[in-house]
């Protein structure tokens, strides 16, 4: 049956163009916010507050919004980064039962010393000042001023989020890291998606480089230890290694001078050498396949050994920062 209905007369009144709209922005006491939805809003800045309780819901020109997401924009644009920060430097930051979603590095800010979060909230959570997911399976943000020189990642985390301990641009007091037992990977992102709190949570999104950006927050002057459990790392005459030795993630002991790399190692990670100046003998394995970002940046080597043939190197995939601005050329064994 087709029925048929009669419009309604065209309206004579205007349009009210003072309401706010999809991706406009507004403050609240000190709170900037932009509009993401039906009466929902993400935080994108915060404004001369040291201690900064984030609210669950705000008013703004009669209506209320629900406080949903944490992060930055770019003119309209949604996107990854940190919120913006003026005025007082911000010490503090809780988070509400409202939000559900943060984006990458949203708090990645270098006078924070404590992250908290609701009681009430399902999807986040905080253990001494540090955000993780709910059951503590991603560490999303370490406050990057946080004064404590030893820090023991729990047992229950799997994943560190991309940039968890900064981007390299800030020195902590940190010293001493401990992975935990059960910590697996280095460098997830939300992409999007939100940060996985269970192996089945969605797809694997992993950043590059974390283990140069854990050791530049440690001041190149800290130590890296495992869980006597751990069985997804392996700690090596001073190297971290993955567990079966494929992939070489970074040179803890600094204090080297010769290093020659486990035979196996197929992958040298990003910032691996970066700036050992002491180290001045360095051999790597004919299996390596890769030498990713910065590698062996700013590194003065007298001897510099490839276990392999000219060929062999030549097919090693190199980055183009691998070297940083220098050029290195091995000698080779083959």
């Amino acid at each position: 049956l087709y029925k048929q209905y009669s419009l309604p007369s065209r309206s004579t009144d205007m349009a009210d163009l003072d309401l706010t709209m999809l991706r406009d922005t507004f403050v609240v006491n000190g709170f900037r916010f932009i509009v993401i939805g039906y009466n929902s809003v993400q935080l994108v800045g915060i404004h001369n507050r040291a201690n900064a309780e984030i609210p669950a819901n705000v008013i703004y020109d009669g209506v209320t919004y629900e406080v949903v997401a944490i992060g930055a924009i770019s003119g309209t644009l949604l996107q990854t980064g940190m919120i913006a920060i003026s005025g007082t430097a911000l010490k503090t930051v809780k988070i509400p039962e409202s939000v559900v979603f943060i984006w990458d590095n949203a708090l990645m800010i270098s006078t924070l010393t404590s992250i908290t979060v609701d009681d009430g909230n399902g999807v986040y959570e905080s253990l001494n000042g540090v955000l993780f997911t709910e059951s503590l399976y991603t560490l999303i943000q370490y406050p990057l001023a946080n004064t404590v020189t030893s820090y023991t990642i729990p047992d229950a985390t799997v994943e560190l989020a991309n940039l968890s301990f900064g981007d390299g641009k800030y020195y902590g007091k940190l010293r001493t890291l401990k992975f935990g037992r059960s910590l697996a990977t280095v460098g997830t992102m939300n992409a999007g998606y939100g940060y996985r709190d269970n192996a089945n949570d969605g797809k694997l999104y992993l950043g590059n480089g974390d283990f140069l950006y854990i050791n530049e927050y440690m001041n190149f002057q800290g130590t890296i230890t495992l869980d006597e459990n751990n069985v997804e790392f392996v700690i090596e005459d001073g190297a971290l290694y993955n567990k079966d030795k494929t992939v070489l993630y970074m040179l803890l002991d600094r204090a080297l001078t010769s290093f020659t790399c486990a035979s196996t190692v197929q992958i040298i990670d990003a910032g691996a050498f970066y700036s050992c100046t002491r180290l001045k003998t360095l051999v790597l394995p004919a299996a390596l396949t890769e030498i990713r970002e910065y590698a062996l940046a700013y590194c003065s080597f007298n001897s510099f050994i490839f276990n392999g043939s000219s060929y062999q190197w030549s097919t090693v995939k190199k980055a183009s920062t691998w070297a940083g601005a220098g050029i290195l050329t091995p000698s080779f064994a083959n």
